[in-house]
């Protein structure tokens, strides 16, 4: 639920303060005297109350205003969007897109898909349904995220013996790419405009799939890079290799891929230069991985968060590729989705289990936090002595 390096520390007097979300515990160097109180925020680590079917997938709109949740209890397939930033806003439960009975009973039931457009003003929702010898049944609807309403709904003639794993507008919300799961499958690309398939990309497929900024490549989970719309392979690009999830920066510098095995590479925005992998900040990495599912940049791209299916939640900072302090606390199990506000003050996460959680990451309240603790800032003497040939300014003005 929450892993926090020691760095050579011995812990001890361990105490939770659930009141206050807190934990507090004296800490030392090993084999040294003396003794330092530390408080490590929790949040709420514990989620009260009963729950129902767990989530099985979830995304945010580009923008963070917007939560749209699957889940799934047999054969129904029930879809859900609600507002972020207020707790009082009702969801919307869309429109039912029917599975059918799959045959014989023990194949995989109906399994739901996501995609915001990149206006975060539409959403397309999907069921994609095995029923064996009738074939695979993908149904797909877009909803109106502002109104809110049903757009329409479609059945498209998708699906080889491989079903549709994943889903992304282009660029300019013009077309829907629809991938296959890999190794057995294809990438498909539905015209809203005309309402057709207009192309269909044989041994294109992965388990994600994403469209650059500009609209003229597309990226699937397999490492393919393909030319849009013509589907011919970019020889330039060697490709990032097979990945969980794909993002692009808004600004379009950056191109985050999270792998297997739990690492976070970042490439340019053309993915032609890798420029780092992203390393945990604890000593030793973790002895069993989990897979990096969930990435979010901010609105000015200069911070990157990535969640993994152990629910550990981390910040970057994308120039420096350093992760900015300890991973944030989460209620446990895996995160499925992440977005930063518009204004970078919170960070949403949505949890396979744990529903949406909200994180305040903007400085302002880090240092309200900082000085509530210290009670006072620093004199002109200590800011002399620890920050020499620095303009001195108040640190903590309120307190």
């Amino acid at each position: 639920m929450l892993t926090r390096p020691l760095l050579g520390e011995r812990v001890s007097a361990l105490s939770f303060d659930a009141q206050a979300g807190v934990l507090r515990f004296l800490t030392a160097p090993r084999w040294e005297w003396g003794l330092t109180l530390r408080t490590l925020a929790i949040g709420d680590l514990y989620v009260p109350g009963p729950h129902g079917p767990s989530v099985t997938k979830a995304a945010f709109s580009p923008d963070g205003r917007t939560l749209a949740t699957v889940t799934v209890k047999g054969t129904k397939v029930t879809f859900r969007t609600r507002e972020t930033g207020s707790a009082k806003s009702p969801p919307h439960q869309l429109p039912e897109l029917p599975c059918g009975t799959p045959t014989p009973p023990q194949l995989l039931p109906c399994t739901g898909l996501l995609a915001f457009s990149a206006d975060g003003k539409t959403l397309a929702y999907a069921v994609m349904a095995e029923l064996g010898r009738k074939g695979n049944r993908f149904r797909l609807g877009f909803w109106d995220v502002d109104r809110p309403r049903l757009i329409e709904r479609r059945e498209l003639p998708v699906g080889t013996k491989a079903g549709v794993s994943a889903m992304t507008f282009t660029p300019d919300g013009a077309a829907l790419v629809l991938t296959e799961f890999p190794r057995i499958g294809n990438t498909w690309i539905w015209n809203r405009r005309r309402r057709a398939l207009e192309r269909s990309l044989p041994g294109v497929d992965g388990s994600a799939v994403a469209v650059f900024p500009d609209g003229d490549r597309l990226l699937t989970g397999q490492g393919h890079v393909r030319s849009y719309p013509s589907g011919r392979a970019d020889s330039p690009t060697a490709g990032p290799g097979a990945l969980q999830a794909l993002l692009f920066s808004p600004d379009g510098s950056y191109f985050a891929g999270g792998t297997a095995n739990g690492q976070i590479h970042l490439w340019d925005g053309r993915i032609r230069r890798r420029l780092g992998i992203l390393a945990p900040s604890a000593t030793e990495p973790p002895p069993e991985p989990s897979p990096a599912y969930a990435l979010a940049f901010s609105a000015d791209s200069r911070l990157l968060a990535a969640a993994d299916l152990d629910g550990v939640l981390q910040i970057w900072d994308t120039s420096t590729r350093r992760p900015l302090g300890i991973p944030l606390p989460t209620p446990g199990g895996g995160i499925e989705a992440l977005a930063f506000s518009a204004d970078g003050r919170a960070l949403y996460a949505a949890g396979l289990t744990s529903g949406l959680q909200t994180y305040d990451v903007g400085i302002g309240h880090a240092v309200a936090t900082v000085c509530g603790r210290i009670g006072q800032g620093l004199s002109r003497g200590e800011w002399a002595e620890r920050l020499p040939g620095v303009p001195y300014r108040e640190s903590c003005p309120e307190h």
